[in-house]
């Protein structure tokens, strides 16, 4: 994450946090509403929901050269 801070915008480094949470979240040998369950945060599942949504929102934004 440190280093992609230095090469790319803002999007590349959201990519890059929404990727690693999905690989992370994918190790996980089940998902459910209550695993993350911090004083009424969002569960495993919904953290994974979210991280995927952000990674392809980010990954379809017209107004950011990825190449």
């Amino acid at each position: 994450m440190g280093i992609s801070r230095r090469i790319g915008d803002d999007i590349l480094v959201s990519m890059i946090k929404s990727y690693l949470d999905m690989h992370r979240m994918s190790h996980y040998p089940s998902h459910s509403d209550r695993e993350l369950g911090h004083g009424g945060t969002a569960g495993t599942l919904q953290y994974l929901e979210t991280a995927i949504s952000d990674f392809f929102n980010d990954l379809q934004n017209p107004h950011v050269t990825l190449v």
